[in-house]
């Protein structure tokens, strides 16, 4: 168990970036745009 502990620590900054990387780059991508814009507004209208 700890050592699974212990790897899940060590993944976790790779993986975050890894994440955030990819995201980026889905959201730079032309046609993803207004797939982007339609799902911030959707979070925007959820959020009131």
């Amino acid at each position: 168990m700890p050592t699974a502990n212990n790897n899940i620590g060590t993944d976790v900054p790779s993986s975050i970036t890894d994440f955030f990387l990819k995201d980026f780059k889905f959201i730079l991508n032309p046609k993803n745009i207004m797939l982007v814009v339609a799902l911030f507004r959707f979070y925007k209208e959820s959020q009131h």
